[in-house]
């Protein structure tokens, strides 16, 4: 991993990286399903010495919908099909909570960006960097607030960013 990343980059998984599943989970690798030019965008940010956290609410977990090892396997398919476009997550945080749990990991509140923080530090990678999360919900951008860092909002009806590689290419041209 990079000790002097130029920044680092939070990304949310569902609906920014993957299809998400409207009213489901993604439980399964078959229901796994990268979005247009997320993968590229991924590696544009690897190739622009950006560090990449993948932070992800797993609420299919705590309703037992899924397993904590059915996640490891969506996550390594993710990081397998990353790695054949030559790109990769430096590193993967979740929270398994349901909502009522009222854990500090669960986003909107910043925990996992924290935790992710603190883990780096400990590795000695510099975090007196740029940081930014890039979701695709309020959930997202509350987050990112909550962590004082910026937050880029993707989405079809976004004015801004309709995609991942959208928001990379801006926040690449702001960075500079």
């Amino acid at each position: 991993m990079l000790k002097n990343p130029r920044g680092i980059v939070f990304l949310d998984r569902d609906g920014t990286i993957n299809e998400r599943i409207i009213g489901g989970y993604v439980t399964e690798i078959s229901l796994f399903r990268f979005l247009k030019y997320s993968k590229k965008a991924i590696k544009l940010l690897n190739n622009e010495l950006f560090i990449t956290i993948l932070i992800t609410n797993q609420r299919g977990i705590a309703k037992r919908l899924m397993s904590e090892e059915d996640l490891q396997k969506i996550h390594n398919f993710m990081q397998d099909s990353l790695q054949k476009s030559a790109a990769k997550i430096d590193k993967i945080f979740y929270c398994p909570h349901d909502i009522s749990d009222n854990c500090e990991c669960r986003k909107p509140k910043p925990g996992m960006i924290v935790r992710a923080l603190n883990e780096l530090e400990r590795d000695g990678v510099s975090i007196n960097v740029p940081k930014y999360l890039i979701g695709d919900s309020e959930s997202d951008m509350q987050t990112a607030k909550n962590a004082g860092i910026t937050g880029l909002k993707i989405g079809k009806e976004n004015k801004e960013f309709k995609n991942l590689y959208q928001a990379v290419k801006y926040l690449l041209k702001i960075s500079s």
